[in-house]
């Protein structure tokens, strides 16, 4: 098998790569499976032995602790009690501080969307002092930072330059946030007179209270630095990739104007969006024994695979032949994967995917769950949102990943 030094050095370009859908699904499926990104490879010191990265009996164990962030009653309270207000928060500043001399409110519509995010990300992971403008700023900064290091697989920067800065930023995060965060909730537990009582339901007290016996600081850190990227900078980045497109199918499709409150379109919008710009270009795998797949390809213990979601979220045979267009009616035949594998798959399907794009079809409606994306687009259709055309998006330079550097929009309805 391959060692923790030869796992670090194998770049991505040189790994099996797989491609269609069908290989894809097998793959994310099999527990000979293992995934093989961060935890030996240039990210590790950020999140090694965090959800993402566990196997078999501990990856499940994790899950399930932490699935109790997940809850519907607790979906519902992010999404209703501190994500509505918080982007009805940021709109204002933006017509407080981007209205033109023509009158319109021009922002950069991935600052508004990840300060809004992160008052929903705070409550979650359980850090406090996230109440003022300044503090949210200064958390979004440390999650982008924390968040290249993050994903440095894709990089082109030198990878040591990018963790030097990003191991920085998590000491700051420690510092300033987490670890004030922390103790508090440390108090609160020791304060407890009735072992019954309920306790907070955020990811520091349940580590707390899990690990209580076993406690590892750093693995706590890197725990919460793992929800802090995944809860903000993912749906930050996908957004404004959910805009363009629906844009362009607006002004393609008119009659659709009438549909952007309509919860089932954006979800459909932003699931097909998603689908066609997945996070990251691939998911990293590495086999744990020989195998066989059915579709008769092997692969030697210590293979590292490398799952193409580009090319399976595109699979023709899956999408259809104008699979690499966006279209918030297609039906695929697979009816439950309309985002393809962008939530991942198998064990390692993303815990935050009912957070990310709400509950199934049928369920959605005014009280219920619409997802964080549905809701961030229908709170910016509302405000008028659309691309600001003397002002074109920029992509972020130095990575594969296909995220933008800034999105500046027009709310035109504020």
């Amino acid at each position: 098998m391959a060692t923790r030094a030869d796992d670090a050095s194998i770049a991505v370009a040189d790994m099996t790569r797989v491609t269609t859908f069908a290989e894809v699904d097998e793959v994310l499926r099999s527990r000979d499976f293992a995934q093989a990104a961060h935890q030996d490879r240039d990210s590790a010191p950020l999140i090694k032995d965090s959800l993402i990265t566990l196997h078999g009996g501990d990856h499940f164990t994790r899950r399930r602790l932490e699935a109790a962030l997940f809850t519907r009653e607790t979906l519902s309270r992010y999404e209703h009690e501190i994500l509505v207000p918080a982007i009805e928060r940021m709109l204002q500043v933006a017509t407080e501080t981007g209205r033109g001399p023509d009158g319109l409110v021009r922002a950069d519509l991935l600052s508004t969307v990840r300060l809004a995010l992160l008052q929903m990300t705070a409550a979650m992971v359980g850090l406090d002092g996230v109440d003022t403008p300044e503090r949210a700023e200064r958390l979004r900064q440390l999650a982008v930072q924390i968040g290249e290091g993050a994903a440095v697989e894709w990089s082109t920067r030198p990878h040591d330059e990018v963790i030097a800065g990003a191991l920085v930023a998590k000491q700051a995060y420690v510092d300033e946030y987490y670890q004030a965060s922390i103790d508090e909730r440390r108090r609160r537990l020791a304060a407890r007179t009735d072992e019954n009582a309920p306790i907070d339901n955020d990811l520091l007290t349940l580590l707390l209270v899990h690990f209580a016996d076993d406690w590892d600081e750093d693995l706590a850190i890197r725990e919460a630095i793992l929800f802090l990227v995944a809860a903000s900078n993912t749906t930050t980045n996908a957004t404004p990739h959910v805009v363009r497109e629906l844009s362009a199918w607006l002004e393609a499709h008119p009659e659709d104007w009438s549909r952007v409150e309509d919860p089932e379109f954006l979800r459909a919008a932003a699931n097909e969006a998603l689908r066609l710009h997945p996070p990251v270009p691939a998911l990293l795998r590495k086999a744990m024994t020989d195998i066989v797949t059915e579709s008769g390809r092997a692969y030697a213990e210590g293979e590292h695979v490398a799952v193409d979601l580009d090319a399976a979220n595109r699979d023709p045979e899956v999408f259809g032949p104008d699979a690499d267009e966006f279209n918030p009616n297609r039906r695929s035949t697979e009816r439950n994967r309309p985002f393809g594998f962008t939530f991942g798959g198998g064990t390692h399907m993303c815990l935050g995917r009912a957070l990310a794009v709400g509950a199934p079809q049928g369920e959605m409606d005014e009280e219920g769950l619409v997802g964080v994306m549905v809701r961030v687009l229908r709170e910016l259709y509302r405000a008028g949102v659309r691309l600001d055309p003397d002002a074109p998006p920029q992509l972020r330079p130095n990575t594969e990943q296909k995220n933008y550097l800034s999105f500046p929009v027009i709310y035109g309805a504020l």
